[in-house]
């Protein structure tokens, strides 16, 4: 065995063992298991998920390879596999699965056999290609281990149970995974006219899908669906390195994947069924290509394509990524300044403008089967969006005198300022922020519009500190300085579009980490360089305490973000991680094994209608009825079609098969105080016509009525 060989096993041992402490200190809450059935648990859920998140990246890295043979054979590539880094390749092929997939599902062939077929073929081109040698691995890659231990866990924890903030994981039980849970039912990708997020662009909930389809079910795949968004953040932060080591070396670029991935909000967002990490993932990689082509002469053709695809990927994921990516990067590919080889010519501007008309109509050209799609579906190619120009769609259909629901979706999705000023919502949302790594702080006053909040906020600004010093380092040198450039440019925009076109909230400004954490590895790169002769320990040892703070916040928020039960005295009280992970198996038949739901209670030829609450829709077995905040209330319409008559609305629930009405009494308050709320559906009126129609009530609470339609 080579000597590179045996410090690549010895490595790859550490790292595995500084994951697996991580693991056991975030969930046993100690070092020493407290209880050992749970860690096996934990390690066992994320071990079964493996198979298939590994067949989806090989399958990816197998049709890289296939495409660069291909593109080099027709002289579209200048470079070969090898010498394109590894995570480039990986992000190209996950891009091409991810693009395929959203059109197979478009077009209703994201069949069990197809998908299994479709990767499969990706994986054969790795059998014709000697694996590389692998190369010293640097021991500073071990600083993202603890960080890696800790996603293990809070991936392993089902929705419902984790994360207070994101109110426990409402956005993926009623709609990052409801809506591919209907898609695998209908057997097709589609709008849905009850659930207004079905026509966002949704290239996450399309692999979602594909992972649905490969298990025959979204429900049983949750576990797996988490993990895998978790690996797009494990990636984020590898490309992360890949953009930077050309200014810092391989040692200093880990810092940066370091303070990635240790910030606790990537922690939180990645460990749910969200879209963020893929929207990191493909901006980092777009970046990446800007970032690292002024070593070069000038951006080549096929770069250019790339990096059009990457940031129509990124956006494909997540709109805002068009603001908080995009645009920024198409300015920065236009001023020439941070062109590549910059030269004061009227050449370099036409330059300029050429390469940035390319990453546009390329990106363009990446988002026209979402424009396409939606086009199709509405005749408004991005709707829910600009419908005073292109149509409103479903919306168009509700009844005379039915609410407004654009006027809703603006007054929920535009601007809304809380109390405090913008430089006040900026220290609370991010400077002293709990999720951007803030020490210690003061409780949070409680506000309607920006309820996304952690308990604890105005602490020791930990990462601002390093982004500060780290400007500083990076612009006093000549070899730094455009790369720093570069990246507070990206900062500043996100900062400029976070400002004026979000709702203020903390976890909006998540794509600020990539240009962030950047800097501040330059910064200790830089670091590195001043002291290196008289004190060379003391930019590994900054970095490595920083790095080790950052996880015991990301441990701290973790502990702090679990469901609460009560305990022998009747008291609420937060559980410990162990408590919850892997807390349910949703393969087993066994209901105590699974998310408990009144509803679950019914029937099994039971037809529900849920007024109000979407919170568990994933979880609810009967047949369900629904309607977001944003679109048409089914009762609503009823009401106003036959002026309150409960005998015809009744008779018109029952011809549509809806058997049992569910009401959930604080969330309707809770959209009428904020969004806005059917106004012919209220307490009042529903009371009226349940009593005058003689509808049965089957459970009456302060929380919710169940009524069944006689």
């Amino acid at each position: 065995m080579t000597k590179s060989y045996t410090h690549y096993f010895a490595f790859l041992i550490a790292f595995i063992a500084v994951i697996l402490i991580a693991l056991t200190f975030v969930q046993q809450t100690s070092i020493i298991p407290v209880n050992t059935e749970a860690l096996v648990k934990n390690m066992t859920v994320a071990i079964s998920a493996l198979p298939l998140i590994v067949l989806i990246y090989a399958s990816a890295l197998g049709y890289n390879r296939l495409f660069s043979f291909l593109l080099s054979k027709l002289r579209l590539h200048t470079t070969n596999t090898i010498s394109i880094p590894f995570t480039l390749q990986i992000v190209t092929g996950l891009g091409f699965i991810a693009l395929t997939t959203y059109i197979l599902a478009a077009f209703g062939l994201l069949t069990q056999s197809i998908a299994y077929i479709f990767l499969i073929v990706g994986v054969i081109p790795l059998l014709f290609k000697r694996p590389a040698k692998p190369k010293i691995p640097n021991y500073l890659a071990l600083l993202s281990a603890p960080a890696i231990g800790a996603l293990l866990v809070a991936a392993t924890c089902p929705p419902g149970t984790l994360w207070q903030i994101e109110a426990f994981g409402y956005d993926v039980t009623s709609y990052h995974l409801q809506i591919p849970n209907e898609w695998l039912q209908n057997g097709q990708m589609s709008g849905l006219t009850h659930n207004v997020y079905s026509f966002l662009p949704s290239l996450g909930e399309s692999l979602y899908y594909l992972v649905g389809t490969l298990n025959n079910s979204v429900i049983t795949s949750i576990y797996t669906i988490q993990l895998f968004h978790a690996s797009f953040a494990i990636l984020t932060a590898a490309l992360l390195a890949t953009a930077i080591r050309p200014y810092t070396g391989r040692m200093y670029a880990l810092i940066a994947t370091a303070i990635f991935i240790t910030t606790p909000w990537v922690l939180i967002t990645a460990s749910l069924a969200y879209n963020e990490m893929f929207m990191t993932a493909f901006g980092s990689a777009a970046f990446a290509l800007v970032l690292r082509q002024p070593l070069s002469h000038q951006y080549h053709k096929s770069t250019l394509l790339a990096i059009g695809f990457f940031l129509g990927l990124a956006t494909l994921a997540k709109p805002t990524a068009g603001f908080f990516f995009a645009i920024p990067i198409g300015l920065i590919i236009l001023i020439p300044y941070l062109h590549p080889r910059f030269a004061k010519n009227n050449g370099q501007t036409k330059i300029c403008l050429k390469s940035a008309s390319i990453v546009a109509i390329t990106g363009i050209l990446t988002l026209s089967p979402y424009l396409i799609r939606n086009t199709i579906w509405t005749g408004n190619p991005v709707f829910p969006f600009a419908t005073a120009t292109f149509g409103q769609a479903h919306w168009g259909t509700v009844s005379d005198n039915s609410p407004d629901l654009n006027e809703r979706w603006e007054r929920g999705h535009s601007l809304a300022m809380s109390s405090d000023s913008y430089l006040t919502a900026l220290n609370r949302q991010f400077i002293t922020n709990r999720g951007y790594g803030s020490w210690s702080g003061t409780p949070t006053p409680p506000e309607k519009n920006n309820i996304a909040r952690f308990t604890v906020e105005n602490g020791v600004p930990l990462l601002t500190i390093l982004l500060f010093a780290a400007c500083i380092l990076s612009l006093s040198s000549s070899q730094t300085r455009r790369p720093a450039i570069t990246l507070l440019l990206l900062l500043l925009c996100q900062f400029l579009f976070w400002s004026l076109g979000t709702h203020l909230q903390s976890r909006f400004l998540i794509p600020t980490l990539i240009p962030i954490s950047l800097i501040i590895a330059l910064g200790f790169s830089r670091l590195h360089r001043i002291t290196y002769h008289r004190m060379a320990y003391i930019a590994p040892l900054t970095a490595s305490i920083v790095i080790l703070m950052l996880f015991a916040t990301q441990a701290m928020t973790l502990w702090s973000q679990t469901t609460k039960v009560k305990d022998e005295t009747g008291r609420m009280v937060k559980v410990p991680p162990y408590y919850i992970t892997g807390y349910y198996d949703f393969t087993s038949i066994n209901s105590e094994l699974y998310p408990n739901h009144v509803l679950n209670n019914l029937p099994s030829d039971s037809h529900v209608l849920l007024i109000a609450d979407n919170a568990s829709l994933l979880f609810i077995k009967p047949e369900i009825t629904y309607n977001t905040a944003f679109d048409i209330n089914p009762l609503g319409e009823l009401m106003r079609k036959y002026n309150n008559d409960p005998i015809q609305i009744t008779s018109a629930l029952k011809s549509q098969g809806i058997t049992h009405i569910y009401v959930h009494h604080p969330e309707i308050k809770r959209l009428q105080e904020t969004y806005g709320f059917d106004p012919a559906v209220n307490e009042q009126s529903i009371t009226k016509v349940a009593q005058q129609a003689k509808w049965t009530i089957v459970t009456n609470t302060p929380i919710y009525t169940l009524y069944k339609i006689q």
